[in-house]
């Protein structure tokens, strides 16, 4: 898999697995009677490269993103076959490698690194900004191949990063996108 992510649904733990290979994204459930995960529904996702579990008020959903197609956002339904995802959006994010979740206030942020960009391998990481319904783009965010990304707290002294006083926050949240042909 491309990569594993770990979510509770209704007090149930699940594992998300991406694959990018078999172009889909295997979803398991804990069962505490046999003691093993098992499967209950594989989404279909050309690409599937990173996925990110992630809640909006009740709902849980899964960002994935993906390689050469377009990522998608799934919506955990029930419905007559039972409790599964269900596609809610399309993310426009043919290119990217890994995604990150960020709750900041009442805002759901998404980050994601892309490895290639519609010209080759430079290309621009994004962030996008969950409307409830679907991911709408936020920042544009200049990166040269970024294969992994993450939020990180760094401490807040005089004034924070962006030229405000710090006021009582003792740290601020940074994005950092590590790249993927090597290099800081």
């Amino acid at each position: 898999p491309s990569q594993v992510k770990a979510f509770v649904v209704s007090g149930t733990t699940h594992l998300a697995f991406a694959n990018r290979r078999g172009n889909s994204v295997l979803v398991l459930r804990w069962n505490a009677t046999a003691q093993r995960f098992a499967p209950v529904q594989t989404l279909v996702q050309p690409g599937a490269m990173g996925i990110e579990p992630f809640r909006s008020g009740r709902d849980q959903l899964l960002a994935v993103v993906a390689v050469g197609a377009p990522g998608g956002v799934f919506r955990w339904r029930a419905g007559a076959d039972g409790e599964m995802f269900v596609r809610e959006s399309d993310l426009p994010t043919p290119g990217a490698s890994y995604a990150r979740v960020l709750q900041r206030g009442a805002d759901t942020l998404l980050a994601v690194a892309n490895v290639r960009g519609a010209a080759g391998v430079n290309s621009t990481s994004d962030v996008y900004r969950w409307d409830g319904a679907r991911f709408t783009p936020l920042l544009i965010l200049p990166t040269d191949g970024a294969y992994a990304l993450d939020f990180m707290d760094v401490p807040c002294v005089a004034s924070a990063l962006d030229g405000a006083p710090c006021g009582a926050r003792a740290a601020e949240r940074v994005l950092l996108a590590a790249p993927g042909r090597g290099g800081a």
